[in-house]
């Protein structure tokens, strides 16, 4: 039928929302979650997000450690 997979639905519903959160839409405050950085310099689109540093397994499976390298493989 040509419908798209469950986990692509989970992907773009989590890229949806990181765009939300980077633009300001979501309340969200987004220093708490990721570190962006708009930079001219970065390959790529111009909000890249920088991975913050992670030791516990909680964290390393949380909505921003599955959606960053993602969000900084999009093109402009």
């Amino acid at each position: 039928m040509g419908l798209p997979t469950l986990q692509d639905r989970r992907e773009r519903g989590d890229l949806i929302i990181m765009y939300k959160i980077v633009n300001g839409i979501e309340k969200i405050d987004k220093e708490d979650l990721v570190l962006v950085t708009e930079d001219r310099r970065t390959r790529g689109h111009v909000k890249q997000i920088r991975m913050r540093q992670c030791v516990k397994d909680i964290g390393k499976y949380s909505f921003p450690y599955r959606t960053v390298e993602k969000w900084n493989a999009l093109n402009n």
